[in-house]
C-alpha cells in the first residue's frame, strides 16, 4: 500500500515595515524662571508681584497637556496663584501669559504668577510643571521664594550716637583706626549704605570709598 501526502506551501504575506521617528523627542524644552525664583523682599502690605515662566520647546515635536500645580505644604507657604486678571478671576496662564495647553516645536510661551506680600516672613513655593511629548508625562519642578518684614533699621553695635577719637595735637599728623559694628535691627536688607563724615563734604561707603 502506499500513501501519498500533497503538500500546499502558501508563501507568507509581503509584511511592511513601519518606522517610528523618535529623534528629538526626548529632548527637554527649556524653561526659564524669572531671576531664578527669588521674588525679592518686600514690606508688608506692599504690592501685589509677579513673576513669570519661560517654555521654550526645542524639540522637534509638540508638547501637549500643559499644566500647572500649585504645591500648599508647610514648607511650601508662598500661596502664589496665576496672576489675576481685571476681575480678579485666576485662570491658566495668567493675565500677562500666553501659553496654551500645547506648545508647537521651536515655539516659546509664558506663563505669569502673584504674590500678595500680606504676612510677614520667609516663604517658598513649589510650583510642578507637567507636559507631555510622544512618549512620557514630564514633570519639572520649580521654586519661588520670598521675603516680607518691616524696614531695615540700622545701629550702633555699641549703642552708641557720639563716637570719640580722642584729643590731637592740631599739629599733628597721625592716622586712626576706628571700627563701627553696625547692625540691622528690622526685618529687611539694608543696601547702599553709606557714612557722612560731620563738617565735611565728605561722603563714605560701607567699601571706604568716597561717593561725594
Amino acid at each position: 500500500m502506499f500513501i501519498i501526502s500533497f503538500v500546499s506551501c502558501v508563501p507568507a504575506e509581503k509584511q511592511e515595515t513601519v518606522v517610528v521617528e523618535t529623534q528629538g523627542i526626548e529632548e527637554l524644552p527649556e524653561v526659564e524662571v524669572l531671576n531664578n525664583g527669588f521674588l525679592g523682599e518686600f514690606v508688608v502690605d506692599s504690592e501685589v508681584v509677579h513673576s513669570y515662566v519661560k517654555i521654550q520647546n526645542k524639540s522637534a515635536y509638540d508638547l501637549t497637556d500643559i499644566k500647572v500645580n500649585f504645591i500648599d505644604t508647610f514648607e511650601s507657604n508662598a500661596k502664589m496663584t496665576f496672576e489675576k486678571n481685571e476681575l480678579e478671576e485666576i485662570f491658566f496662564p495668567g493675565k500677562s501669559g500666553d501659553c496654551d495647553r500645547s506648545l508647537k516645536a521651536g515655539a516659546t510661551c509664558y506663563i505669569y504668577f502673584e504674590f500678595n506680600p500680606n504676612r510677614r516672613g520667609t516663604f517658598k513655593q513649589h510650583i510642578i510643571l507637567r507636559y507631555k511629548n510622544l512618549i512620557d508625562e514630564i514633570k519639572l519642578n520649580l521654586f519661588f521664594s520670598a521675603r516680607v518684614g518691616e524696614f531695615a533699621s540700622l545701629g550702633f553695635t555699641d549703642d552708641k550716637s557720639i563716637h570719640s577719637l580722642g584729643i590731637k595735637e592740631r599739629s599733628e599728623v597721625i592716622g586712626s583706626d576706628f571700627v563701627l559694628g553696625i547692625q540691622n535691627n528690622g526685618g529687611l536688607s539694608a543696601s547702599n549704605l553709606s557714612i557722612e563724615v560731620e563738617n565735611t563734604a565728605r561722603s563714605i561707603d560701607v567699601n571706604g570709598n568716597e561717593t561725594s
